[in-house]
């Protein structure tokens, strides 16, 4: 499976010119190396009218703003469930299992071990040192691993 790599600026520029000249969306696609339904999603976003600038300025904020730790940063009272049993050194793993268990009928109150360990890592270095956040050598393995694959 290849990597998916975002539009480019300049490609963007021969996709809004290549639609004015009327060219179809397999024509475009064949010119720019990439697949139809990429050339396809990217003028669907803009129905009325493509133009390049204004689709690269939106790619890039969204870029820039992407979700992870939202459910944290929006939900306070579950950002303090984690971060306590953090402070205990239990791992994402138990805390998400706990949290599964202890508000399985209410889903805002749940979230997996993975977004747990995005948000760790998301964090400036040294907060981590400083709120003594440490997990077993074992989980500290297993995510070299998936990192790794």
């Amino acid at each position: 499976m290849t990597k998916y790599n975002r539009l480019t600026f300049e490609e963007r520029v021969k996709i809004e010119t290549y639609n004015n000249l009327g060219l179809t969306l397999m024509e475009i696609a064949d010119k720019l190396g990439r697949h139809k339904s990429t050339i396809s999603r990217e003028i669907s976003r803009y129905p009325f009218s493509y133009r390049a600038e204004k689709a690269d300025k939106i790619a890039q904020n969204k870029a820039r703003c992407h979700n992870y730790g939202r459910r944290l940063d929006k939900n306070e009272r579950l950002f303090k469930i984690v971060y306590r049993y953090l402070k205990k050194h239990w791992s994402p793993t138990q805390i998400s299992t706990y949290l599964k268990m202890e508000y399985s009928d209410q889903p805002s109150m749940q979230i997996s071990s993975e977004s747990i360990y995005t948000y760790i890592y998301l964090l400036p270095r040294g907060s981590l040192k400083r709120t003594h956040w440490i997990f077993t050598s074992e989980e500290k393995i297993t995510i070299q691993q998936k990192r790794n694959k």
